[in-house]
């Protein structure tokens, strides 16, 4: 995905425009999201900087599933940095986190 259907992306998301655009679609068939990313560090844009957290809630929110994007250092958005290491980026940071079980307490 291009930088620019990105930014559609996510000023659709900002104005509501997800749910015109798929998310009436969930409440009556199964929806999965993919590639679902964003760049963090110096490439990052900073009108999108809740993107992870507001994205994933508002799929959750509906029953819509997700894959996070792309398990490789060498693509982008990357959620490692090294094949080496298999070090997390920020944005694999999150959606780490994001995919954990939630625990009530």
């Amino acid at each position: 995905m291009d930088r620019r259907c990105a930014r559609r992306i996510e000023r659709r998301a900002s104005e509501g425009g997800v749910v015109e655009d798929f998310g009436f679609a969930a409440a009556k068939y199964p929806i999965v999201a993919t590639e679902i990313g964003y760049w963090s560090g110096p490439r990052a844009n900073p009108d999108a900087a809740d993107y992870g957290p507001s994205i994933v809630n508002y799929l959750e929110s509906r029953g819509i599933s997700w894959i996070a994007w792309v398990f490789d250092p060498e693509w982008e958005p990357s959620l490692i940095s090294s094949w080496d290491t298999y070090a997390p980026t920020d944005s694999g940071k999150f959606f780490f986190s994001a995919m954990q079980p939630k625990t009530k307490n």
